[in-house]
């Protein structure tokens, strides 16, 4: 029997390590469409042109047990405008759907509301090809 996906099959990977408290991610890609018409067609033609990816994923900031909170990691690697290995995964049962990329931190942000936990929103563009994909 098919199998769907919810978001409790999710989770991303910071590195090696797996984020910890992480509320959503999400990949998008783009392609720049070039147009190869020549004045002598009736129709319009297109080639593919430069390819590219961002994203966005937001953690709940949160006081771990032991070690730096994942959520800090990332604000600490967009304020130094370092590149992160990130791994975006579903979980299927043992084994894994995973999306392998490398990028730079686009936007974070915090927020702070009464009755709610606080959430630490990142905005993301990949930096080259996405690697390793098994979705």
């Amino acid at each position: 029997m098919a199998r769907a996906f919810t978001g409790k099959d999710g989770k991303l990977l910071i590195g090696t390590t797996e984020a910890g408290k992480v509320v959503d991610w999400s990949l998008e890609g783009q392609n720049e469409i070039l147009e190869t018409t020549t004045l002598n067609d009736s129709y319009r033609s297109f080639t593919s042109g430069i390819i590219g990816f961002n994203g966005s994923a937001t953690l709940l900031y949160y006081k771990p047990d032991s070690g730096t909170n994942s959520a800090s990691t990332l604000i600490d690697k967009a304020r130094k405008g370092e590149e992160v290995s990130l791994v975006l995964r579903l979980v299927d049962g043992t084994s894994n759907k995973d999306i392998n990329i490398t990028a730079l931190l686009t936007s974070f942000s915090i927020g702070v509301a009464v009755g709610d936990i606080v959430r630490a929103s990142f905005g993301f563009t990949v930096t080259g090809d996405v690697s390793g994909v098994t979705i």
